[in-house]
């Protein structure tokens, strides 16, 4: 895992490219408004990976990122067998979010006055408590969205 949330990890299936090719065809044929049996929806993209995401978003606008978490995808053969590589990431608002409450707790700390009513502690607990919520809530989206993938693929 990286400063920005993301994770890589490389999964060998014992299983033919075009075994596991159908199985992520079945989510990438879908139409975005059929519900998922595993609430994910995916595509593909020029270059052959897939990209995958929540079927939900959590905004609709078009300029801001709306799903919780992505999830990028590349196949590989290798004998027999295939190997994937993932890379997921988490929303980059989430992420922003979760280092102003860090940069805001450590300005509390050395003494600059964020928030005007409150004691210090006070503070420092809230700015501590919101950014532990934004990290479990990071963590949620993006292990229920790689754990969705792999049932997926079996």
């Amino acid at each position: 895992m990286d400063i920005f949330f993301n994770q890589k990890q490389q999964i060998v299936v014992n299983n033919s490219i075009e075994n596991v090719r159908d199985n992520i065809q079945g989510i990438t044929s879908q139409k975005w408004y059929k519900l998922s049996p595993h609430n994910i929806t995916g595509r593909r993209k020029s270059n052959g990976d897939y990209s995958f995401t929540h079927q939900f978003s959590l905004v609709a606008f078009q300029w801001i990122e709306g799903s919780p978490a992505y999830l990028n995808v590349r196949l590989e053969k290798e004998d027999n067998r295939t190997k994937i590589q993932t890379r997921i990431r988490p929303n980059s608002v989430f992420v922003i979010f979760f280092y102003l409450q860090g940069l805001l707790f450590l300005l509390e700390i050395f003494g600059v006055r964020t928030i005007d009513s409150g004691s210090k502690a006070l503070n420092l607990f809230l700015y501590l408590s919101f950014a532990l919520i934004i990290f479990g809530l990071i963590k949620l989206f993006t292990t229920s969205l790689k754990n969705k993938f792999l049932k997926i693929i079996g």
